[in-house]
């Protein structure tokens, strides 16, 4: 207020635009930038979600789903390609800085049984960080002696295997009513198979459906379908020598860190993909001896551990079987959590998935 001439008191104008604080693009780029920056950070080496699109878990975790993957239990693996575009997928990047593998420390282990998401291995023509993501369940560890007998697994002499309920395995349905069939298969939410040149229907499902089919009366038969005659030389090490196939394989030693392997012209067939691409030796087999990096060896001790994983979804499968070994540096992090679901499968509301929301995943 100011005083006048005749002692009134009068109150001082100011101008209504005078105090207003301006809105400063450069602000809110900042604060974009350093969100942008936090988000990346915990992208890198806390979580990021990842959208299921394969049925080779069978009902562990589905197509549709979108799910949470830990980093911080195994350690994050740091992003070994440096120029690249994040959240636009694995295909734009530059390999003009390319760091070598480093995992951060973690809290816990890599434990058997568990579900972790992984860069396919035999991508070799991209950078380890920039080949396709692939769930899978680790079944192998460090060290193991691993056999499949008649689809049993064998580790170290014993049989062991997730519980039957969730895997799924390749039936042969023959049918005394076929038009009846569709609305059978919805009742057991039966959604992944084919029918074949005999009008036979080829499905993936768990064992307990295959129990509940065979009391449908529409059901006249049903059994395992046999596909180990043409998967025989398709399977790990790719040739026909090993006679292995998805039902019948092994066995063989899951390498490890620091542990040695003993080498002969029968098994160096499975380990000459490793020592060459991911220890990173040169490797030389002749008629009569096996020589790394210019020496004469009879057994080779790995810089790196090594993993055997195999699918929920047992034959319709792209695991271990077809590739051999998961390396190490290939692991992403493990898979906690589905955070929401929705099944393809489905119409309508009917796609949502609202008991499977926030659904551990084990």
């Amino acid at each position: 207020m100011q005083l006048t001439g005749k002692g009134k008191l009068t109150k001082k104008k100011t101008s209504g635009r005078k105090g207003k604080k301006k809105n400063n693009p450069g602000n809110w780029f900042l604060a974009i930038l350093i969100a942008f920056i936090i988000l990346l950070i915990i992208k890198a080496i806390v979580a990021e979600p990842y959208i299921v699109r394969s049925t080779n878990m069978g009902q562990t975790v589905i197509p549709g789903e979108l799910i949470l993957i830990n980093k911080t239990g195994y350690g994050a693996r740091l992003p070994g390609t440096l120029l690249s575009i994040p959240f636009f997928g694995l295909n734009y990047y530059s390999t003009l800085i390319e760091l070598p593998y480093f995992r951060l420390a973690g809290s816990d282990k890599i434990n058997r049984f568990e579900i972790v998401l992984f860069n396919l291995p035999y991508q070799k023509e991209k950078p380890v960080d920039k080949r396709t993501q692939k769930i899978s369940r680790i079944i192998g560890m460090p060290g193991d002696t691993l056999e499949i007998v008649n689809s049993k697994i064998k580790i170290n002499d014993l049989y062991t295997d997730i519980p039957e309920d969730k895997l799924y395995f390749g039936y042969t349905v023959i049918s005394a009513n076929p038009e009846k069939m569709s609305g059978i298969f919805d009742k057991y939410d039966i959604n992944e198979g084919s029918m074949n040149e005999k009008e036979q229907y080829i499905i993936s499902t768990s064992i307990s459906n295959y129990e509940n089919l065979k009391n449908e009366k529409d059901v006249r038969k049903i059994y395992r379908t046999d596909i180990s005659a043409y998967n025989e030389n398709l399977v790990f090490p790719g040739e026909k020598s090993y006679h292995w196939s998805m039902n019948s394989f092994g066995p063989l030693v899951v390498p490890g860190k620091n542990r040695s392997v003993f080498l002969t012209k029968n098994n160096i067939a499975v380990y000459k993909d490793i020592i060459e691409n991911f220890e990173n030796c040169n490797l030389k087999i002749t008629s009569s001896s096996i020589s790394i990096n210019g020496k004469k060896v009879s057994e080779y001790t790995f810089k790196y551990n090594y993993y055997f994983v195999l699918d929920d979804n047992r034959e319709n499968a792209n695991d271990s079987r077809y590739w051999g070994f998961l390396p190490e540096n290939c692991i992403i992090g493990r898979c906690s959590t589905v955070l929401y679901s929705i099944d393809k499968s489905k119409k309508d509301i009917h796609k949502i998935q609202l008991s499977r929301f926030f659904k551990r995943i084990e």
